[in-house]
């Protein structure tokens, strides 16, 4: 296995494992949000919400 081949390979898994911990994170924020949305008795609007039309 040559060198390139190694680098590529090491290059790819810390790339996983940062993809990784940064959806955990996301996921743990979204968590937390929709926690304190109930308490606060309001609605969250997360990325499932888009905008359609702006009008000045």
């Amino acid at each position: 296995m040559s060198i390139t081949i190694a680098s590529a390979i090491i290059v790819l898994v810390v790339v996983a494992l940062l993809w990784r911990t940064s959806m955990k994170a996301r996921e743990l924020a979204i968590v937390t949000a929709i926690k304190i949305c109930k308490q606060w008795d309001v609605q969250l609007l997360d990325d499932t919400v888009c905008l359609t039309k702006t009008k000045l």
